[in-house]
């Protein structure tokens, strides 16, 4: 089984003021990089097989995060491995497809856990979802953003 969350830490919240009610940016106008990378940093909950893996990585910016782990899925299917690196902690997370199943690892640890392929599929629709809920209800403006759309776009 694979879960995906994040949650906001109060450093998190003073890295990325955007996450406080009382700052105001036009988000449906924002370049896809500030979106990406400036705005919205927070720690990424990841626990596959019963193991933490994201506890080790620290603080991200949340939508790069998301659009990363978005297309893990479909390279998956297509080359039967996936990598997402997060500069920020010098860590790479690895996918590859082995009997039926997707072994995760990351360069921060030993460990390799597996999940199904419709566990990734659930557990990456669920995260966006999320993410989309909680962006879309503090700025409602960023539904209007094409890279938002785009990056909430269904993935099946």
């Amino acid at each position: 089984m694979l879960v995906i969350g994040f949650v906001v830490l109060p450093l998190d919240r003073a890295v990325s003021p955007l996450w406080q009610a009382d700052r105001q940016v036009d988000l449906g106008v924002v370049s896809e990089m500030d979106l990406r990378y400036e705005y919205f940093w927070s720690r990424i909950e990841f626990t596959v097989d019963g193991v933490d893996l994201g506890s080790r990585w620290g603080g991200m910016p949340l939508l790069d995060f998301a659009a990363s782990i978005k297309r893990v899925p479909d390279s998956i299917s297509r080359n039967g491995r996936a990598e997402i690196d997060l500069t920020e902690s010098s860590t790479i997370i690895s996918f590859v497809r082995h009997s039926g199943l997707v072994r995760v690892s990351d360069t921060v640890s030993q460990d390799v856990c597996c999940c199904s392929m419709s566990d990734l599929l659930d557990a990456v629709s669920a995260f966006i979802d999320k993410v989309a809920t909680t962006l879309v209800g503090a700025h409602p403006d960023i539904k209007n953003n094409e890279f938002f759309k785009e990056l909430v776009s269904s993935l099946r």
